[in-house]
């Protein structure tokens, strides 16, 4: 039984984590929960052997948010020995289901790290890792001009790495101007969505 254990509250981190497992883990039977949404019964159906001897991933997200009973029961679960089960479990942190965690670490999980990233220095480094994996280059000035820009949201500003590195052309590095011609065509849609619903708005009235 391979288990990953995925610990902070970074969404984007956490969810490129579980992408990864299940891309590796492609042809198996996937079931995703939200430990908040699981009832007594479902885990141990869910972590049952397959009649058909299949490969089967479970994803636990907000493990924080399980109760006590159904905790107990995935404890128990666990030290089944399944190997054609993989199981991945998201912990957002904080003392709220620390004991559970506790127990799953005696099982030697991969652990990742998807702590918040708060620094802008995390912040910047994360910039130029995206741009690093996207096969771009940026400058230290665009950097900081996208920090400055979308730098509280870490998704937003993974969308606009993103989007710079399909528009500016291959070969050349995103600097200042690129970002700012950025930011002038997401104003130009923006304002123009905003006229569009204060038209229909207007259409509706007459």
């Amino acid at each position: 039984m391979g288990i990953t254990l995925l610990q902070g509250g970074e969404e984007l981190l956490a969810d490129r984590a579980i992408a990864k497992v299940l891309e590796r883990r492609k042809g198996s039977v996937v079931n995703s929960f939200e430990a908040s949404e699981l009832e007594i019964g479902v885990i141990t159906d869910a972590l049952a052997p397959s009649l058909f001897g299949e490969d089967r991933t479970v994803v636990i997200k907000n493990l924080q948010e399980l109760i006590v009973e159904v905790s107990e029961e995935l404890v128990e679960a666990l030290f089944i020995p399944d190997e054609s089960l993989e199981l991945v479990f998201w912990h957002k942190g904080g003392v709220k289901g620390k004991a559970l965690i506790d127990k799953i670490k005696k099982l030697d999980p991969q652990i990742i790290s998807c702590e918040v990233i708060k620094k802008d220095s995390e912040k910047a480094e994360f910039i130029h890792s995206e741009f690093k994996r996207l096969g771009r280059k940026v400058t230290v000035e665009a950097a900081q001009a996208l920090l400055n820009a979308l730098g509280s949201d870490l998704r937003e500003l993974s969308g606009a790495i993103s989007q710079l590195a399909s528009d500016v052309p291959e070969g050349k590095a995103i600097d200042v101007d690129e970002v700012e011609k950025f930011q002038d065509r997401k104003s130009t849609r923006l304002n123009s969505s905003h006229g569009y619903i204060s038209y229909a708005v207007f259409c509706l009235k007459k």
